[in-house]
């Protein structure tokens, strides 16, 4: 298995997989785990590129599907519930488009059939080639938290990015 990941709560329990965001890692789930352990098992992964899973040349969107499904195959989960934000979120997408029967449902939040346009991504392609993904997490945590809440709350903040850098491309 190529994507690192953590697989939380009571043996037997139908199963949750979380899929996070760009430029963070599954730790930024860590504050819904206690919750959704009293009534799933919680799967929760680094994509490529994120925290400790390395990036494996170039990433598709398909990949990303693909990895789950080789994820919950490699862990003998037959079906489970997809709950994704933002890139994690497209990813679901993906997996109800091309794997439905591998599904109860899905939640996407805070994504889209297509998120932004060519020109926005080519730019961030390039900043990361150039800076490494910091620079995206960054860009992340200003559109995520209010300047208030990011000057209260700094460890909160840092904790939800991606703490491994440099990405290069």
């Amino acid at each position: 298995m190529n994507l690192d990941y953590q697989l939380d709560g009571p043996d037997g329990a139908p199963v949750i997989v979380l899929s996070n965001s760009l430029g963070t890692t599954r730790a930024m789930w860590q504050p819904q785990i206690e919750a959704l352990t009293a009534h799933f098992r919680v799967l929760r992964y680094d994509t490529h590129g994120h925290g400790k899973t390395t990036k494996n040349g170039k990433v598709t969107l398909a990949q990303l599907g693909e990895d789950v499904i080789a994820l919950l195959d490699h862990l003998n989960i037959d079906r489970a519930w997809f709950c994704g934000i933002s890139m994690g979120g497209l990813t679901g997408l993906w997996l109800g488009r091309f794997a439905p029967e591998r599904f109860h449902g899905l939640a996407v939040a805070n994504t889209a059939a297509r998120i932004g346009d060519q020109a926005s991504w080519l730019s961030r392609a390039r900043a990361v080639r150039q800076e490494g993904m910091a620079v995206v997490a960054a860009g992340a945590a200003d559109r995520w938290f209010t300047h208030a809440f990011r000057q209260k709350a700094p460890e909160v903040v840092k904790g939800a990015l991606s703490p491994a850098d440099p990405y290069r491309c």
